[in-house]
């Protein structure tokens, strides 16, 4: 019993992922705060949204591209990041500008 009670616990508070399908760029917001973020194929397809922790950025790219933070719309400087089409990739702590850590789903 004590083995569902955990399972349980950890179910509700992991929020549920969308992994991105082939020839997609996506970004996840997995920390507490609300950030603007950029997810870019390199065939110039590009989207921008803020998102609140747990939501998702996706576009459509041919095989790479690139994702990024920034703490607010008008910073020049954010954290980016390589990522190949077909992956999620989420944001997991902002301390600060370049500093960024991000985890592969």
């Amino acid at each position: 019993m004590l083995r569902f009670a955990l399972f349980a616990i950890v179910c509700s508070t992991v929020p549920l992922t969308a992994f991105a399908k082939p020839g997609q760029v996506c970004v996840e917001n997995g920390s507490d705060n609300t950030y603007l973020f950029t997810a870019e194929a390199d065939d110039g397809a590009r989207d921008v949204g803020e998102l609140a922790s747990g939501e998702q950025l996706c576009v459509s790219g041919v095989s790479e591209g690139t994702v990024a933070v920034f703490e607010r719309a008008d910073d020049l400087e954010g954290c980016s990041r390589r990522v190949e089409a077909g992956s999620t990739h989420r944001l997991t702590n902002f301390p600060s500008v370049d500093l960024c850590s991000w985890t592969k789903l």
